[in-house]
């Protein structure tokens, strides 16, 4: 069933796991008939993944390209030797070389986005990975880079009444070093990710949904796995009570957001975060901080860099 179809003038797909690629005749099912549903009707159609890179072949591409697939996103936790600490095979050998080996192959068939996690451990490392793609075959497929501290893992939990708990997403020394890695990722000729455009994210947005591989929907990815926060399933195609809630969110409610400029930019910020630190997906995770220190930091070089395009366009 495709939900609502027919009213959307543009249809987006984002595949993920644990790894999509590991279920390929999935991909083929589902990503085969809405493109083929989008084409009957006149409705356009794109689609990404956000992959490992393990199993990515040419070959593969190529079929992905033929369902609407337009980019995949790739994770690299640092240079070889911190992401072979991280992310590795069963028998223990990393999967750097591996991955980077793929994305060579298939060169100029897919766009990149370059993603990272990092802890106080690995965050320098990523000077050396960006070193390593700036002389890759692939270079040029990347669109764009986003580095990002690894953040607590999501908790099963009963969900509270309203309170006044807030919480900040990212730590002072944590903004620091995401600043530091954007102009990294500038000096060799990347685009970083829009550091402004964090919300309101796919949360507010009535035909935006994550389908979990049961069938549940869920509003962000973030949610996928937990029970308290299923807003319907594929069956009945129509949101629960607590989907309903979740679209009723009202950040402007909450006496700290109320004065707040960058509540156009945050409505209050992630909506996972503050459930996983409160229990209560009403409460207000403060982005504000960030806000403060990134825009310092970033909105010179984004409007010079919207200047020069609005430039070469004239």
């Amino acid at each position: 069933r495709i939900p609502n179809l027919p009213s959307l003038l543009h249809e987006r797909k984002q595949s993920f796991g644990g790894e999509p690629l590991l279920n390929v005749d999935a991909i083929r099912i589902i990503s085969g008939q809405i493109s083929a549903y989008c084409r009957e009707r006149d409705l356009e159609y794109s689609a990404g993944m956000a992959s490992n890179g393990i199993f990515l072949t040419p070959k593969l591409a190529d079929e992905l390209k033929s369902y609407g697939f337009e980019w995949v996103k790739i994770t690299f936790d640092g240079d070889r030797d911190q992401h072979d600490k991280r992310r590795i095979y069963q028998g223990g050998r990393g999967t750097f070389d591996q991955i980077f080996k793929n994305l060579e192959a298939i060169s100029g068939k897919l766009k990149i986005l370059l993603g990272g996690n990092f802890d106080e451990a690995s965050a320098d490392s990523f000077k050396g990975l960006l070193q390593k793609v700036l002389n890759s075959k692939f270079k040029e497929d990347i669109f764009s880079a986003n580095f990002k501290p690894i953040m607590p893992e999501m908790k099963e939990r009963e969900l509270s009444a309203g309170s006044a708990c807030e919480r900040c997403t990212y730590t002072d020394p944590q903004i620091s070093k995401m600043i530091e890695l954007r102009r990294e990722i500038r000096a060799v000729g990347i685009k970083p990710t829009d550091p402004i455009n964090i919300g309101p994210c796919e949360y507010y947005r009535q035909n935006a949904m994550t389908i979990g591989i049961d069938g549940q929907i869920y509003k962000c990815i973030a949610f996928i796995g937990i029970k308290n926060a299923e807003i319907g399933n594929l069956d009945s195609q129509e949101y629960n009570a607590v989907g309903k809630a979740m679209l009723s969110a009202k950040p402007l409610e909450h006496k700290k957001c109320t004065k707040c400029p960058f509540v156009p930019l945050c409505a209050g910020g992630c909506r996972a975060d503050a459930y996983n630190e409160t229990g209560d997906f009403n409460n207000i995770s403060c982005q504000q901080p960030y806000f403060i220190k990134t825009l310092r930091e970033e909105l010179p070089s984004e409007y010079y860099e919207g200047a020069e395009s609005a430039i070469q366009l004239h």
